[in-house]
């Protein structure tokens, strides 16, 4: 755990999060395992019966949209990555707009880092604009109050992106991912983004099999105070969850 300071969020028009709802997300380098891990929390969540939700904020919402519609026509704009910005923007907006910010948990594939590390630069001026441009453009989609980093070494996603067979995005190659990787480390460590600096960062091992890491990111999930308290809260009858489902403690799963 990295980090723990109070936040200023400026003028970011953020969606209304309940005070009970933990919001944790995953980040990391392209094919370190966030979508599938994503997954494998929600299936752990939903054995306890607790209302929770994964927010993808990068991944496509409606593609009737026209701005989905544009960058299928004209995919080389996606080949820049000013002109990917916007469409990012419009995902992780919508993706605000549509999460259930009430709930217990929500699980994030990815967050409001992404588009910071994506185009972060040795440059301390271009930061400063960067932040600005993100913060304009990306108002609604709230800052996590847990990041899992998924560190992997450079092989293990190189390997897995090979396995993928689909054609490489233009921020999969070997450079810039290792820039992406340099980026995550400076913003955990020196917090320039005041966005983030009420996020705790947890760096959590991807070299493994997905299904081992997966069960290390559960127990790490369910060791966080306020994962403890949501517990309590549930055997006091406190929960976000439906009261007529009874929710479950990580031992009665299966149960």
């Amino acid at each position: 755990m990295l980090s723990q300071l109070p936040t200023t969020n400026g003028d970011v028009l953020m969606a209304q999060k309940s005070d009970k709802t933990l919001y944790v997300c995953l980040e990391g380098i392209d094919c370190t395992g966030k979508s599938e891990l994503a997954k494998h929390l929600s299936a752990k969540l939903k054995e306890m019966n607790l209302n929770h939700s994964i927010v993808a904020s990068t991944k496509q919402q409606d593609s009737t949209t026209w701005i989905e519609r544009f960058f299928a026509r004209h995919e080389r704009f996606l080949e820049s990555r000013f002109w990917r910005a916007f469409l990012y923007a419009h995902r992780s907006n919508k993706a605000a707009r549509l999460a259930n910010w009430s709930g217990d948990v929500i699980i994030g594939d990815r967050s409001i880092v992404t588009p910071y590390v994506v185009r972060w630069s040795s440059s301390r001026w271009r930061n400063w604009l960067l932040i600005r441009f993100v913060n304009r453009l990306e108002r609604r989609l709230r800052s996590p109050d847990y990041i899992f980093y998924l560190e992997a070494e450079s092989e293990v996603p190189q390997d897995r992106m090979k396995s993928r067979g689909t054609k490489k995005d233009v921020d999969e190659t070997p450079e810039h991912m290792a820039r992406m990787e340099a980026a995550y480390k400076e913003i955990m460590k020196e917090k320039p983004i005041k966005r983030l600096r009420s996020t705790q960062w947890i760096i959590v091992d991807a070299n493994g099999d997905i299904t081992e890491v997966g069960s290390h990111l559960f127990k790490l999930l369910m060791e966080l105070d306020e994962m403890k308290r949501l517990l309590t809260n549930i055997d006091e009858g406190g929960s976000n969850c439906e009261r007529e489902i009874n929710c479950k403690r990580p031992e009665e799963i299966g149960k």
